[in-house]
C-alpha cells in the first residue's frame, strides 16, 4: 500500500485540510466555519462544506440557512418533517420558503 501523503494545511476551494481522520478521509475546515470530512479522491472536486451549493438561491441565503437550521436540527430531514406534519415534502418546503415557518 502506498504511503499516505500528508495533506494537512492544503487548500481546496474554501476548504483547508486540518487533519487525517481514518483511511482516505480528512477533516477539513470551510471558510464559513463548518468542518466536514472529505475523501482523498474528492480533493479538488469538493470545494466547500456545502454552504454555497445553491447559486440559484442567491439573495435568499439567510432565509435558506434559517430554513435548513429548522429542517436539520437533531439530524432530521425535510422528508422526516413532512411525515411529522403529514404534508408532502414539496408543500412543506414551499411553506418554509414563503413564510419561514413550519406548520403549527
Amino acid at each position: 500500500m502506498p504511503e499516505r501523503i500528508d495533506q494537512t494545511g492544503r487548500r481546496f476551494g474554501q476548504l483547508t485540510v486540518l487533519s487525517h481522520i481514518k483511511g482516505r478521509h480528512w477533516l477539513c475546515q470551510c471558510d464559513c466555519g463548518n468542518q466536514t470530512s472529505v475523501s482523498t479522491s474528492n480533493f479538488g472536486k469538493t470545494k466547500s462544506c456545502g454552504c454555497n451549493k445553491s447559486p440559484k438561491m442567491a439573495g435568499k441565503d439567510t432565509l435558506t440557512l434559517d430554513i435548513m437550521d429548522k429542517l436539520t436540527f437533531e439530524d432530521k430531514t425535510l422528508r422526516h418533517w413532512a411525515t411529522v406534519y403529514n404534508v408532502p415534502p414539496k408543500d412543506l418546503l414551499k411553506r418554509l420558503l414563503t413564510t419561514g415557518n413550519l406548520p403549527a
